[in-house]
């Protein structure tokens, strides 16, 4: 490597890292029960036009990405399928009380009903990833079982979510 390589690569570095942290203090990171809460750019949620913001807006809708320390879950899985009107599953969740915009209420309710203690019908697929449910409660004017289907790439891994629906434990 040559002198002239090195300055060039640690130039960009540092205005990474300065980028990095402008954008975090623009942003800002809360953490809270262990999982951490990036807070949007305007507080109606709705985006900048152009900027850090956008991206958060296309997924989050709300302006908050919601992460947990345990598992995965994509924003667009509850605002662009769980709490989609029309959506395959959306009137299952509709008719327990959530409604669209409730991105960070279903969060909290799948956060707090996610137990890998109580993980069943454990699957691979042929990728030789891990698949497998979770039961669990769900609602806001009234809770009902729901069973909500993980993945992972093996039994170390993070899992993501993939989807839930109504499902009792009984009725398998």
């Amino acid at each position: 490597m040559n002198k002239e390589w090195f300055t060039d690569y640690a130039e960009h570095a540092l205005r990474v890292i300065n980028i990095e942290t402008h954008w975090l203090e623009l942003r800002g990171w809360i953490t809270k029960n262990g999982r951490h809460i990036l807070i949007g750019d305007d507080e109606d949620g709705g985006g900048s036009s152009g900027g850090a913001g956008k991206n958060v807006d296309k997924s989050g809708k709300s302006g908050i990405i919601k992460t947990d320390e345990r598992f995965d879950l994509d924003p667009n899985k509850i605002n662009k399928f769980l709490l989609l009107p029309g959506a395959k599953h959306s009137e299952e969740f509709f008719n327990v009380g959530y409604k669209p915009g409730d991105y960070e209420l279903l969060f909290d309710d799948i956060a707090a009903g996610f137990d890998m203690k109580k993980a069943v019908d454990f699957r691979h697929n042929p990728s030789g990833k891990e698949g497998f449910s979770i039961f669990m409660k769900l609602g806001v004017t009234k809770k009902r079982d729901f069973r909500t289907t993980w993945e992972r790439k093996n039994s170390k891994s993070k899992p993501r979510f993939t989807s839930a629906y109504r499902n009792s434990p009984k009725k398998r």
